[in-house]
């Protein structure tokens, strides 16, 4: 056995070596997400690939769903980095248009994020602690700030008005999320009832003609 090995499985004492270790836990189970399924995602999987015990995990995390929360945070970091690189490169002068065509041309590629964001309020928030969802609430709160800050500078409009178009937008982020992922039985249910085929969406342009029409609505209310 490697000194290496025992020293990772040392209890942290430090803030530093804390730290350390509850970012080696989100970099292993966001590792391990992008291959498996997040219903087939354990503590014991998680623990195993950062290298320390499930017990040291749970000294940590109180689940793997509190986990995942903060894996939710990062892949949202992500996204807001690319939502501002393509609006700064975008040439799409019509602000509803720019911004929905980004918004879900984005998302769309991060398959991860859409299925996080489907599960937070269903799987992932009614299973943290109360202590990891006030963490996990303050960022994501700072997280749709910061995209509010950016829309009220590039359309000049109030930051509480552009707050309220971030919010909804993210939650329609969340609702087409789930949508166009149903259960395998739910999908072959629209598939063999061509009245239900109507339900049956696809994300990118479903979020995007949600967006377009989100963004219409309410710059139409402020101009």
């Amino acid at each position: 056995m490697s000194s290496n090995w025992k020293e990772t499985r040392q209890r942290a004492r430090s803030p530093q070596e804390k730290r350390f270790r509850r970012d080696s836990l989100i970099d292993a189970a966001t590792a391990l997400l992008e291959d498996v399924d997040p219903n087939s995602l354990t503590m014991a999987r998680i623990a195993e690939r950062a290298g320390i015990s499930k017990g040291t995990a749970y000294l940590y995390f109180s689940s793997k769903e509190a986990i995942e929360l903060f894996v939710l945070l990062r892949l949202l970091a992500e996204w807001g980095d690319e939502i501002r690189r393509c609006l700064k490169a975008s040439k799409v002068s019509e602000p509803a248009q720019r911004y929905s065509a980004i918004f879900a041309s984005t998302l769309s590629q991060h398959a991860l994020l859409r299925s996080l964001l489907s599960q937070l309020h269903v799987q992932l928030e009614p299973n943290a602690s109360y202590e990891e969802i006030e963490r996990f609430k303050i960022e994501l709160a700072e997280w749709l700030k910061a995209l509010a800050r950016l829309m009220s500078e590039d359309l000049k409009i109030e930051e509480s008005q552009a707050l309220r178009i971030v919010l909804q937008a993210h939650a329609l982020a969340i609702g087409v999320g789930q949508m166009s992922n149903p259960s395998i039985e739910a999908q072959k249910v629209m598939s063999d009832i061509a009245d239900l085929a109507f339900m049956d969406v696809d994300f990118e342009p479903f979020y995007e003609a949600a967006l377009s029409d989100l963004f219409d609505g309410q710059l139409s209310k402020i101009s």
